[in-house]
């Protein structure tokens, strides 16, 4: 049964070893691409404290510079306290610092 895609009718010239070796080329390409790491995350928490008005985290962070150590799977930077909390009903973060203020108050 010839093949009606546009752009591949020599594959119906080729024998059937050609076709066969074509096959095993192809399928060992998409075994490649399925084999790519995914990116590491951004951000993992490392600590929480909830407060009435939002949360505290702790978080191990990387920069997004292809060139910095963290770029793939280096030692990251931190760990850095964020304040998440809303404001207009939207979902905000303010960095806080390597130490948490105590007492630990949403910063403005």
């Amino acid at each position: 049964m010839a093949h009606k895609r546009p752009g591949i009718t020599w594959l119906a010239d080729l024998d059937d070893e050609a076709l066969r070796d074509l096959i095993v080329a192809a399928q060992g390409l998409l075994d490649e691409r399925a084999e790519v790491p995914a990116t590491p995350p951004s951000r993992a928490t490392v600590a929480e404290i909830r407060t009435a008005r939002g949360c505290y985290r702790q978080e191990l962070v990387r920069c997004g510079k292809g060139y910095c150590r963290c770029a793939k799977a280096g030692p990251v930077h931190g760990p850095y306290w964020y304040w998440y909390g809303r404001e207009a009903g939207r979902r905000i973060s303010r960095y806080v610092g390597k130490t948490l203020p105590v007492p630990a108050e949403p910063p403005d």
